[in-house]
């Protein structure tokens, strides 16, 4: 066996929907190529909406505005705008993605995947609820 080989068979081996522990440390959690979604929420996505493109950009459109609520540095304001963004989204894939399991049922556990994660984003939206009144709902046509 050839040293590439080697390298070849252990690359193949690496589960990229796996969170590394440096990235479970963290609230943000690891984004390499700084899209706005942490790496394994993305390849987690990628992995299960595969052939199914509608659901998977839905999917990531929701995981960003997650993210983006657990930077902490939005306003109130802010964060219920994503909150209205996110349900807009989980609204269109209950309406047209043709899984049930799609959407906030997938999305939410795997970006709040830790009691840090799930403390941050809850302590946000009842403060953003609390200074700026409930979000808006806005559903999907």
């Amino acid at each position: 066996m050839e040293d590439d080989d080697l390298v070849t068979i252990i690359a193949a081996t690496i589960d990229k929907t796996k969170e590394s522990p440096e990235s479970k440390a963290t609230i943000e959690g690891i984004d390499q190529d700084n899209d706005g979604i942490r790496d394994d929420v993305q390849a987690k996505i990628d992995q299960e909406y595969e052939d199914n493109a509608y659901i998977r950009d839905h999917s990531r459109i929701m995981a960003r505005k997650y993210q983006d609520i657990l930077s902490g540095s939005l306003s109130s304001a802010q964060v219920n705008q994503r909150i209205t963004d996110i349900d807009y989204q989980d609204s269109c894939l209950n309406l047209n993605g043709g899984d049930p399991n799609a959407g906030i049922k997938f999305v939410l556990p795997n970006v709040l995947n830790t009691y840090q994660r799930s403390k941050v984003y809850i302590e946000s939206i009842q403060t953003a609820a609390v200074t700026s009144g409930r979000p808006s709902y806005v559903a999907c046509n």
